[in-house]
């Protein structure tokens, strides 16, 4: 079971509890036509300063984290190994929600790139949200596993993860997470 906490992440900007604590913080000119929040106007807005990121993510982050914990639950009599995707795992104090951190880092330089294609963002606002991270080395100490993710070839990484995979599930054989 993969537990993917962005797309959570995305899902709690539609609980209506949480948009009203963030429109009530940030104003109506983070919403769309219909109501829902504008996650570019949203994130405009909170990295260009650590204050409302920090006040954003104390809205959101709690909510991430139940959310999480919730699917947790309802899985954990059906599967052995459950994976959480979540770059800020660490930034949201959610460590304790895992047995291993398996850290995939990659240069600064291939970060930007990848954030500008995926997201349409300029490189100010890509260096923005990345600056917003907590720096690799901060990470490091946390992680019991790296993983170096400078290619932009989907194989290579993949090929990385299973080996990885194969080591920690003394070699089982494949994962149906692969």
């Amino acid at each position: 079971m993969v537990i993917d906490a962005d797309k959570i992440g995305h899902s709690v900007l539609l609980d209506k509890e949480v948009c009203s604590k963030i429109v009530e913080t940030f104003g109506h000119g983070i919403l769309n036509e219909d109501g829902t929040i504008n996650r570019k106007k949203l994130g405009e807005v909170v990295f260009s300063s650590p204050a409302d990121l920090q006040f954003l993510n104390s809205i959101t982050h709690p909510v991430i984290e139940d959310r999480i914990m919730e699917s947790l639950k309802e899985w954990e009599t059906s599967v052995d190994v459950a994976v959480i995707d979540a770059a800020l795992l660490i930034e949201a104090g959610m460590t304790k929600l895992v047995d291993k951190i398996i850290l995939v880092v990659a240069s600064r330089e291939v970060q930007l790139k990848r954030i500008i294609e995926r997201d349409g963002l300029t490189f100010e606002e890509a260096s923005k949200r990345i600056h917003a991270q907590l720096p690799i080395e901060k990470r490091l100490p946390f992680a019991d596993y790296v993983i170096e993710n400078n290619s932009f070839c989907i194989k290579e990484l993949e090929e990385k993860v299973k080996v990885l995979w194969q080591s920690l599930s003394g070699l089982r054989g494949p994962s149906s997470l692969l």
